[in-house]
């Protein structure tokens, strides 16, 4: 069941975004979602198969969508940075996910709401990958 209100979350550990997207959307606290998800995503992060089936276990079904309308459809949006590696650093940027509601994004990096989807992939230099909406 989509959201009625979403609490903003932050990144409690290294690649725990996946996580913290779906405390917001389910409202079940950190603890609980942590120990659904697989041994360490809290740090390596999940894999969208993770994701969903992360979500499964906290009774929310999810389904991934790769066309998806960034202003009509709501869900965990799975982001691949672009460029892969910024000019002048060493390491490459990993993968992201933010949560998608009414066009607005809650990045759980740093806690921003974005008010509008198209500036905060421009800014924050990522493409979409996919968006997992809630089925039913």
């Amino acid at each position: 069941m989509r959201p009625v209100f979403i609490q903003p979350e932050f990144n409690k550990d290294t690649g725990d975004c996946c996580i913290t997207c779906l405390v917001m959307w389910t409202g079940q606290g950190y603890a609980a979602v942590v120990a659904e998800s697989p041994p360490g995503a809290h740090k390596a992060g999940m894999y969208t198969k993770e994701v969903i089936q992360t979500a499964w276990k906290l009774g929310v079904t999810f389904v991934a969508k790769r066309k998806f309308d960034l202003y009509k459809d709501d869900g965990i949006l799975m982001l691949k940075p672009d460029p892969r590696k910024h000019p002048g650093e060493r390491f490459l940027r990993p993968d992201h996910a933010v949560l998608l509601f009414n066009g607005v994004v809650l990045d759980p990096f740093n806690g921003r709401v974005w008010s509008d989807v198209e500036i905060y992939l421009q800014a924050e230099k990522y493409r979409t990958s996919v968006l997992l909406v809630e089925e039913g």
